[in-house]
């Protein structure tokens, strides 16, 4: 099983893991991880700590999506990754959805 073990560090901690690109740098991928301890978008999450700070993600598998829903999925996980960024509650820009639509377009 894909396993996460933290070192030289004491107390709780969060471990996210998703599907990225293997290009530098790693950006979004239009396939999902799905699991126990993954959420609709793909991303899995395992709250670890104080004692025994490793994460291990079992019966992991991965959804993938068809070529015509790549640009539509790639889409709604930058806007997504982006609101994160600015906070939850913000309003992208105009151009900040252009530059999104832009690189799910490459990116498929």
């Amino acid at each position: 099983y894909p396993t996460v073990k933290i070192n030289n560090y004491v107390g709780h901690a969060r471990v996210e893991v998703q599907l990225v690109t293997h290009i530098d740098p790693p950006r979004v991928h239009a396939h999902s991880l799905v699991g126990r301890h993954c959420n609709e978008n793909g991303m899995c999450t395992l709250d670890i700590g104080p004692n025994d700070l490793t994460a291990s993600f079992s019966n992991l598998g991965i959804l993938h999506v068809t070529k015509k829903g790549v640009v539509e999925v790639l889409t709604r996980r930058l806007r997504e990754e982006k609101k994160r960024q600015k906070g939850m509650h913000r309003h992208l820009t105009d151009a900040e959805e252009t530059s999104i639509m832009k690189e799910a377009k490459e990116l498929g």
